[in-house]
């Protein structure tokens, strides 16, 4: 889950540096229009102002939301570590706990 996380977080950057790279680029465009060709100029500034900041500020809004739904992860003392690594042998070492639970924690474990 983490994993699927991480991703949907790179290709929201990805999007955010496309945006950004669009809205700056239409902006040079903008500024290097003549100002006397006003249907040219309203054309060009309605591409910058409007398009492409108003995706770019769609996108870090997405990245925002994204981020906020992210659950943060707890902060476990050391001593807390060491009680959950004891509850694990005991649990491995119980003769109740069935071989398909002991499978099951050593694939958890290692795909971390």
């Amino acid at each position: 889950m983490t994993s699927r996380r991480d991703q949907v977080r790179d290709a929201l950057t990805r999007d955010l540096e496309a945006a950004r790279y669009a809205a700056d680029r239409a902006f040079r465009q903008y500024d290097a229009a003549d100002p006397e060709n006003r249907l040219v100029a309203a054309e060009l500034e309605l591409r910058w102002d409007h398009r492409a900041l108003t995706l770019v500020g769609e996108i870090e809004r997405r990245i925002g939301a994204h981020d906020a739904s992210t659950p943060q992860p707890s902060a476990l003392s050391a001593m807390q570590i060491a009680a959950l690594a004891e509850d694990l042998r005991a649990v491995w070492s119980a003769p109740t706990t069935e071989a398909r639970l002991k499978k099951r924690s050593v694939r958890t474990s290692s795909t971390r």
